[in-house]
């Protein structure tokens, strides 16, 4: 019986999890990536809707654009 360790379908789905941690570049690239427009509309946003939930439903639709690009450049 092989260890869990020497499983290579444990060690598939264990590999790209690790791949998702936070790169040490990562707040260069969210820099780079969100304008400085983005960044005051979160700000302005999170002034007037305090609500931590509110906060993370507006940082994942940031993260969402993000993924996608800016509009226009598709």
């Amino acid at each position: 019986m092989q260890s869990r360790s020497e499983d290579p379908d444990e060690t598939a789905k264990i590999q790209p999890l690790q791949k998702r941690g936070c790169d040490k570049n990562m707040k260069d690239h969210f820099n780079l990536t969100i304008s400085d427009t983005d960044k005051k509309t979160f700000a302005a946003f999170t002034k007037k809707y305090p609500n931590p939930r509110t906060s993370k439903v507006i940082l994942a639709l940031i993260r969402e654009h993000m993924k996608r690009g800016t509009p226009g450049n598709a």
